[in-house]
């Protein structure tokens, strides 16, 4: 399952690809190589997999 990470709600401006398979499928930036740091660790992403 890809699990993507923005930084607003209609997803209009940052986007990374957070899951590996949204990395590995995905041109967005992954996001744990970025100074956000975000991994599938970080709060909502568990709950997004849900």
């Amino acid at each position: 399952m890809g699990v993507w990470a923005a930084n607003s709600k209609r997803a209009e401006r940052l986007i990374m690809a957070v899951s590996p398979v949204a990395q590995e499928f995905s041109d967005w930036g992954d996001s744990d190589k970025t100074d956000a740091a975000i991994d599938t660790s970080a709060d909502g992403v568990s709950e997004a997999k849900e």
